[in-house]
């Protein structure tokens, strides 16, 4: 199994953003160095060149040959899982450098999860799904699923019955609904979801607080409500006293989009800001 986290890739520059990922890839290469006794002179090259940081190492192309490498090692196709696949992009978008990073990384995971006769499964998660960008226009076997999606709905935190048999477990039942009330805030597809993070602090001290780690980066966010009007302003007033509002929502999200200052819907509900009670489909009769 191959792991990356892109959620410390968040640089300033396109050289420095560039300078992290060959880190990246060195640590991950680093934890397969036992592999080096399995290959003949290429392949030992192309391995040293990534693991040494080397400026003519193919790193676009390291997750696709990693997984080569362990192709013959084990005898055994490979797992490729991504977190976080979204952090480098929108720091790339807030400061300046996303055409260069785009190219990467559309490079990066095509050659990994497009055609890779050495994988057998590859997942990506992330708070948005970029796909107008270009960033997976040569992956023609993606699957997504995201919060209107109930296939693997309960995989993205803790159901309620989980949360019951948790409280019962540690003599906490008799608050579920407060804990409901404080920590109850998201839905996928059908399903309530409750954040594990919260729930996990809440048995630990026992008491109802805000344990929300803001690890997301808000710029988008904040890039939008610079430029909102006062309607924009009333709405969200009113999601704030409580009352229920409708809007139509895309599966996906463009940073093309971002001069709409409507597109601010799109991230609080991704970004888990917001939480979905009713879903209706457009369907386009035409």
């Amino acid at each position: 199994m191959i792991f990356l986290s892109f959620k410390d890739v968040k640089e300033r520059n396109w050289r420095d953003c560039l300078r992290q990922i060959k880190i990246l890839l060195k640590d991950l290469y680093n934890s397969f160095e036992f592999l080096r006794s399995s290959l003949n002179p290429s392949e030992l090259r192309s391995f040293d060149k990534i693991w040494f940081e080397e400026e003519s190492g193919n790193y676009q192309n390291a997750l696709k040959m990693l997984s080569s490498f362990l192709k013959k090692y084990y005898q055994k196709k490979s797992i490729i899982l991504i977190d976080e696949y979204d952090t480098s992009i929108v720091c790339a978008y807030e400061h300046g450098y996303y055409e260069e990073a785009i190219s990467f990384f559309r490079n990066f995971y095509s050659s990994a999860l497009k055609d890779n006769e050495c994988l057998q499964l590859g997942v990506m998660t992330g708070i948005l799904r970029v796909a107008k960008e270009g960033i997976f226009s040569g992956l023609n076997n993606l699957m997504v699923y995201g919060v209107f999606e109930e296939k693997y709905s309960s995989s993205f935190g803790l159901t309620e019955e989980e949360v019951k048999k948790a409280l019962g477990y540690y003599g906490l039942a008799y608050n579920i609904e407060k804990v409901k009330e404080w920590y109850d805030g998201y839905r996928f597809g059908n399903m309530e979801i409750y954040n594990p993070w919260s729930i996990l602090n809440y048995i630990f001290h026992q008491r109802l607080e805000s344990y929300w780690v803001n690890t997301s980066n808000n710029f988008l966010i904040y890039d939008i409500l610079e430029r909102a009007n006062r309607n924009l302003f009333e709405e969200l007033q009113a999601v704030f006293q409580g009352k229920e509002i409708q809007k139509t929502l895309e599966y996906s999200f463009s940073f093309q989009d971002m001069t709409n200052p409507q597109e601010i819907w799109q991230l609080l509900v991704h970004s888990g800001y917001l939480k979905i009670e009713k879903i209706w489909e457009i369907i386009d009769m035409l």
